[in-house]
């Protein structure tokens, strides 16, 4: 998911050996991100285009039903996607990118390109949903919501993937940088070296983000605390409950994408950015209220009961 350490976690891996490609093509640093992005702007141009013809975007994923990456519509699409990594692949010997839009689209870029592994970076969704309010100005229930999506489709979407928390990265990165040069089959490195990438990893703490606790921000700190239970085959079930859902609620994104292009037409577009901060895309509401749990999901095991909590690290 966007603003959970991606970019923390990108750099120590390209510090410890993986090429992420020519810098000149790399997304500028910005006032949010100060130390960089680490990202392909031209690969995050196709995803969001690609996206964008999925008819969603990176604030509001289309719902994909397994086997999508077959489909006849997206074939056209992998010689457009081979061009935009061919730099990328041959930047260096171990190559990698950082793009969260990949925990939705991976099954599309396996059938252009071999992947060997990918890292789920997770943070606690309460920070992220600080982190949006305070560039975007989205709601504590969009931003979960949004969280949600990302990392059920990340998780689902690759059984082998390493999984770093974000937190740790920050409060002990030694281990945390080992562990990733074991996951990309890198040398891990001396005790010296861990502690030079280390330094690289800087937190900004803010204690000042207070974050309602609704419904569906409930369920994402439920599912935050069974991936970092270390019970896979819990957060597995919980995956598929959750897929599901979406899927069935999918059927009315078609039905709606006539509404969403007259909204671009009519409505202004100050207020459409407000409306898609706190409320969402057209498509995704019969998604979004389906994500909202009539009964708890089985193997989730509430620890939220405070109306607000203040944020941990920011990074």
């Amino acid at each position: 998911m966007h603003r959970s350490g991606t970019s923390a976690v990108s750099r120590v891996i390209n510090l410890l050996g993986v090429s992420l490609g020519d810098e000149r093509d790399l997304v500028a640093p910005m006032r949010d991100n100060p130390r960089g992005f680490w990202e392909s702007l031209p690969l995050i141009r196709f995803a969001e285009g690609f996206l964008l013809e999925r008819g969603g975007s990176w604030l509001d994923p289309p719902v994909l039903a397994d086997g999508w990456q077959d489909d006849d519509d997206v074939a056209a699409a992998r010689s457009r996607a081979s061009a935009v990594l061919e730099p990328l692949l041959a930047s260096g010997d171990v190559v990698g990118w950082k793009d969260p839009r990949s925990s939705l689209l991976l099954p599309f870029w396996r059938t252009v390109t071999e992947v060997d592994r990918t890292v789920l970076v997770i943070r606690d969704p309460r920070d992220v949903a600080g982190s949006l309010a305070k560039r975007n100005g989205f709601g504590a229930e969009r931003s979960a919501y949004l969280w949600l999506r990302y990392n059920v489709a990340a998780w689902r979407n690759d059984p082998g993937r390493r999984l770093v928390n974000y937190e740790a990265l920050v409060r002990a990165p030694e281990p945390t940088v080992r562990s990733l040069a074991e996951a990309c089959g890198l040398p891990v490195p001396d005790d010296e070296r861990a502690s030079e990438i280390a330094a690289e990893i800087v937190a900004e703490f803010n204690h000042e983000h207070h974050v309602p606790i609704g419904p569906t921000m409930r369920l994402a700190v439920q599912y935050y605390d069974l991936c970092m239970a270390g019970h896979p085959k819990d957060v597995d079930a919980a995956t598929e409950d959750l897929h599901h859902r979406w899927l069935g609620a999918g059927a009315n994104d078609d039905r709606l994408r006539k509404v969403r292009r007259a909204v671009r037409v009519l409505v202004p577009p100050q207020l459409r950015r407000r409306l898609r901060a706190n409320v969402g895309g057209v498509a995704s509401l019969p998604v979004r209220k389906a994500t909202k749990p009539a009964r708890p999901i089985a193997g989730f095991a509430p620890s939220v009961t405070e109306a607000s909590r203040s944020a941990r690290p920011v990074g």
